[in-house]
């Protein structure tokens, strides 16, 4: 599909989905309950799964810039917030799963096994819609699991 239609000065630029949403409705989405309890998931679990590593990346080692890197995207809730699909990399090794997926599979296979991929797969294909109350659950226990550790 073009991003602009022949013979018109407007341009077309579809979104992931192929919609386009107006900017005062993305804005509103984005500030929604459940886009607020995302976000905070996203941040405290990322903290917890860094936690759980070390404070260093799987890969190499480093503890400069580190994130909570995916296996499988994130898009899918499945497995956004799946233990297993999530380890603590530094900035440029995530930055470099998204180009080349393989060094950090490699090593989760050599890790886990290649079974652990498999179930993983499958998870991730499923689909699973988490209710508000379920990602409220899901924030206050990595607070929970994060204050343990820190004990």
């Amino acid at each position: 599909m073009p991003y602009y239609r022949p013979n018109s000065t407007f341009k077309v630029k579809p979104n992931y989905h192929g919609l386009r949403r107006s900017r005062a409705r993305m804005k509103a989405h984005s500030n929604s309950e459940r886009a607020k309890l995302i976000r905070e998931l996203d941040r405290v679990f990322s903290l917890f799964i860094r936690e759980r590593d070390g404070q260093r990346c799987v890969q190499c080692q480093s503890s400069e810039e580190l994130t909570c890197g995916h296996i499988y995207s994130r898009r899918n809730h499945s497995t956004r917030w799946d233990e297993e699909n999530c380890h603590a990399q530094c900035w440029n090794h995530n930055a470099s799963h998204s180009i080349n997926p393989h060094p950090y599979v490699n090593w989760f296979v050599e890790k886990f096994g290649y079974e652990a991929l498999e179930k993983l797969h499958q998870r991730f294909l499923s689909i699973v819609r988490f209710s508000n109350e379920d990602l409220r659950e899901m924030i206050s226990g990595y607070r929970l699991r994060l204050r343990k550790k820190a004990a």
